[in-house]
């Protein structure tokens, strides 16, 4: 099985259903997870607050053009580089 603790994923969509709960399972297995999410921002400002590993909330409006490399830059800023994605997120 692959080890997952200490390593960055980002799960959009996470504020909730399937991307809250692979996000759920990333932060259990000791991952540092950044939450994406357009609405339901206070799902997942309340998982990462409770999360015991670094967790951090970016909402973004992914179908806007510029918004993926916004949410990239915002991420590198931050001094992470990604290990995984999970593309969950819906674009309508």
């Amino acid at each position: 099985m692959i080890k997952i603790a200490e390593k960055t994923f980002l799960v959009t969509g996470a504020g909730t259903g399937i991307g809250y709960s692979i996000a759920q399972c990333l932060i259990a297995s000791e991952a540092r997870v950044v939450l994406h999410c357009n609405s339901h921002v206070e799902p997942a400002q309340k998982l990462a607050s409770e999360a015991k590993t670094d967790c951090v909330v970016i909402q973004k409006d992914l179908s806007q053009p510029q918004a993926g490399q916004e949410l990239v830059e915002e991420i590198l800023n931050l001094g992470y580089s990604l290990d995984g994605v999970v593309n969950n997120a819906a674009i309508m």
